[in-house]
């Protein structure tokens, strides 16, 4: 059953019925293809399998023939240095952060799982894969920027460019996602994976220069959730306000070719400034008095109003 779809109305996930589950397992485990044990089950040893899910597992077996191994809820130490032939390692709805011990050495690895990045993540030249499930911030390491062979990176917080990353060395990337862009380094990193095909990332300022943007391109620009500062120079403006929840401050320069600003920017509740600098049009002042006259009389007092332009 189709339980998410994408902006384009494409599936992004899909559930699967209790009843159809249970019939999964039942064939799964009849034609060693899947087996489901736990800490307590004797049989987690068994050969044949080769994929096995475990829940509330113990850290006491070592599974050498084991390929893929789904765990969850486990203590926060957990030896992996033997399960060499792994090749899926994942651990959903961790509630604290787990240590793998020994995790270089599964250089047969291909999708990562895990609570957060080891020193040594850079020795799993095969990973394909990486998700970093966890409620803190991750730093991007250099050595995750070089593995050859990574296309995806998953973060369900937010991610960040460690400070040591160098914006010369080239990747494979092809999906990045929830990583911060806030520095011009962080703008220089994006040109390091030419292959990115879907980026979600946290702007929380953006500034653009030089040439008009298509209403269609500045509509992307738009869906930046994260946006607090929005600085534009001769560009056009999107027509509504929703796009941009966040915003606390925008800063129009030299837009000659801009009539005005949309009425629903006023709006945004937690917007505090709006500037006008440089050459512009008479209409484009006059609307940005009119929005701040707006919430004067809806007293909001927190937005200010700058005017500089001749």
């Amino acid at each position: 059953m189709v339980a998410k779809r994408r902006s384009d109305g494409r599936v992004k996930s899909c559930t699967l019925h209790d009843l159809w589950r249970d019939l999964c397992f039942r064939r799964s485990s009849k034609d060693n293809l899947l087996k489901s044990v736990k800490s307590n089950d004797n049989l987690i040893s068994e050969r044949g399998y080769r994929l096995k899910a475990l829940q509330h597992s113990s850290t006491s077996y070592y599974w050498q023939h084991i390929r893929s191994f789904h765990g969850r809820d486990l203590i926060s130490s957990f030896y992996v240095r033997d399960m060499r032939s792994l090749q899926v390692l994942s651990f959903y709805y961790c509630y604290r952060l787990i240590y793998f011990m020994g995790v270089q050495y599964l250089v047969n690895l291909r999708y990562l799982v895990i609570t957060y990045l080891p020193p040594s993540i850079g020795k799993l030249t095969n990973l394909e894969y990486l998700c970093v499930d966890t409620e803190e911030e991750v730093h991007l390491l250099p050595a995750v920027m070089k593995m050859v062979k990574l296309r995806c990176i998953h973060v369900n917080t937010e991610a960040i460019y460690d400070k040591h990353c160098s914006s010369t060395e080239r990747n494979n990337l092809e999906s990045l996602s929830c990583v911060r862009i806030s520095k011009f380094k962080h703008q220089e990193m994006l040109k390091c994976s030419p292959h990115l095909r879907i980026l979600k990332c946290y702007i929380r300022k953006l500034s653009l220069h030089g040439s008009k943007l298509s209403s269609e391109k500045m509509s992307i620009v738009g869906k930046l959730e994260q946006l607090e500062v929005l600085k534009l120079r001769s560009w056009a403006m999107v027509e509504s306000s929703e796009h941009f929840p966040k915003l606390e401050i925008l800063v129009l320069s030299y837009c000659l070719n801009l009539e005005e600003i949309p009425s629903k920017i006023g709006e945004i509740g937690l917007l505090v400034m709006i500037e006008v600098r440089g050459q512009c049009l008479d209409s484009l002042v006059e609307s940005a008095r009119i929005i701040h006259q707006e919430q004067l009389d809806v007293e909001n007092d927190d937005l200010s109003l700058v005017i500089s332009s001749y």
